[in-house]
């Protein structure tokens, strides 16, 4: 069974200051579907047979409606392309009080903004890559739309792109492994934004994770308090599987951090119940039996 967790708050904020290469203001995401209304000029004309035809009194027939031309982008969608716009132009010129305006813009109209950043998903400009895979990552599995358009960005030179396109590809139905592969490589970046990013998502794909618990295990020591608790909570989504992290998890019950030490307590109970007590200490190892 998969654990989907939405990934709004953790997508890698690579525009952000402090996170990655580029340093521009701060972030958020929306998009739509052309609009099935029928205009009143393409309403079907009433068409009458003859009493040849029919030898009774004469009524009217529907002509059946040919499909609707193509009515291009909805309102919402060119709302959210003109959004998106004013963001890539704020970011670029580093204007806060412009950013914060557009992203209010675009957010209003939630996953209305999915046709409208798809394009640029393929622009040859990486911050308009960054930034529209950014905001759809944050709309999780309601952004299912682009993931065609999310899989060549598996291979973007971009790291934070390719954390955030893989991220989001685990909160869809059928999950490709590739998006798991590219998670996997990205736990040895020594951005630990995007490490973090990467943790979480692999709990959204437990049977696709399984071969990294190693690796997450590993990340149980980490400087860093936000890891080890991404960690131990990944661990325990994973769950069964996991198992062979529980001298580890036990080992974080200790921890300094109360996060961590709560994600470990959660991810223990979930594992194995008879490994720590209500008070959230670990049972020693002696009186365990062998998992």
């Amino acid at each position: 069974m998969r654990n989907v967790s939405g990934i709004g708050s953790l997508v890698c904020l690579a525009v952000l200051a402090g996170c990655g290469e580029n340093s521009t203001p701060a972030p958020v995401t929306k998009a739509p579907a052309p609009s099935s209304a029928v205009p009143a000029a393409a309403r079907a004309p009433l068409r009458l047979a003859t009493a040849s035809e029919s030898g009774q009194e004469l009524q009217p027939v529907p002509v059946p409606l040919a499909p609707p031309a193509d009515m291009g982008p909805s309102a919402s969608t060119q709302r959210a392309d003109k959004a998106f716009q004013r963001l890539l132009t704020a970011a670029q010129s580093d204007q806060p009080d412009d950013w914060a305006t557009a992203e209010a813009g675009l957010l209003e109209l939630g996953t209305d903004m999915v046709p409208a950043l798809i394009p640029y998903l393929s622009d040859e400009r990486s911050m308009a890559r960054e930034l529209s895979v950014m905001y759809l990552a944050q709309l999780g599995p309601e952004a299912s739309a682009a993931r065609g358009a999310l899989l060549p960005l598996l291979t973007d030179p971009s790291p934070f792109i390719r954390v955030n396109a893989a991220a989001l590809l685990t909160t869809f139905e059928k999950p490709p492994q590739e998006a798991v592969a590219v998670l996997g490589e990205l736990l040895s970046e020594p951005e630990e934004n995007l490490r973090i990013t990467a943790l979480f998502a692999l709990g959204n794909v437990p049977e696709l994770a399984a071969d990294l618990i190693p690796t997450i295990t590993a990340a149980l020591t980490a400087e860093n308090p936000q890891i080890r608790q991404t960690a131990a909570a990944t661990l325990g989504r994973i769950g069964t599987p996991a198992r062979s992290s529980l001298p580890e998890l036990q080992k974080l019950l200790q921890d300094e951090d109360a996060d961590v030490k709560n994600a470990a307590l959660f991810s223990l109970r979930l594992l194995d119940p008879m490994t720590a007590t209500d008070d959230g200490t670990a049972i020693p190892a002696s009186a365990q039996t062998t998992p």
